[in-house]
């Protein structure tokens, strides 16, 4: 078997030998309840599961052979295109790139559009055919509408300049991010009170400088900027 640009460190736990008489994909593919297809080494569909079926609204009859890109069209959130007909996961795994999930809005026959969190898992064809990918789509339409919700409502507070501000120094203290992020965790003013070892009108009081340095009107809007872009607000509790 010649594994061409992948080396040994990437061929499967389970060796094709190893394969069920039914097919060639290994049983811990046909065992996974999520939305799975693999591709060949041409980019091709080789199988696709039921749930797969139901996410690309497709039998796999109809997807069998035909190339990965063109089914699936995925794309990123900013809008580009990622699938292509060199595959950026295949492309990855050849440099011995880490692979983590990507996010992607794929769309189905019907035209519908959905997002999924999308995992590529190498394994080896049958008789060293070539490298194949396992693709695994978690789905995450009810995340994105969340995320979508969320932006709408940091929206009504200028985000994009809010986080230019954030990153020049927004006065935020420490014990004002902890509040933050006790509220972000849908904790009561009592409850941080309690957690802080503070008075309920010196919580409160936080929360007052946290609404006016944020330039928000409401604890929901901090909180949605909060979940947006965590990682400008929060500081080390101390």
């Amino acid at each position: 078997m010649d594994p061409g640009p992948f080396d040994d460190e990437w061929k499967p736990s389970v060796p094709v030998e190893a394969l069920p008489a039914a097919g060639w994909v290994p049983s811990w593919v046909t065992h996974l309840a999520a939305p799975v297809w693999v591709t060949g080494p041409d980019a091709e569909i080789r199988y696709l599961n039921q749930a797969g079926e139901r996410l690309l609204e497709a039998r796999a009859e109809e997807l069998l052979g035909e190339k990965c890109f063109e089914i699936v069209r995925g794309t990123m959130a900013s809008g580009e295109s990622f699938c292509a007909e060199v595959c950026p996961l295949a492309r990855r795994l050849e440099q011995h790139s880490k692979l983590d999930a990507v996010d992607l809005r794929i769309q189905a026959w019907s035209g519908a559009f959905k997002w999924v969190h999308l995992l590529a898992i190498l394994i080896w064809g049958p008789g060293g055919s070539g490298p194949c990918l396992v693709h695994c789509a978690l789905p995450a339409d009810r995340e994105h509408r969340c995320e979508l919700y969320i932006e709408q409502v940091a929206s009504r507070s200028r985000p994009y300049r809010l986080r230019s501000e954030r990153q020049e120094g927004s006065g935020i203290s420490a014990r004002e991010s902890e509040v933050l992020t006790y509220l972000a965790e849908d904790r009561s003013l009592q409850d941080i009170a309690r957690l802080m070892h503070l008075s309920h009108a010196t919580v409160r009081n936080h929360v007052q400088h946290l609404i006016g340095k944020l330039q928000v009107h409401s604890i929901p809007e901090a909180v949605a900027l909060y979940l947006l872009a965590p990682e400008d607000l929060r500081k080390k509790r101390g």
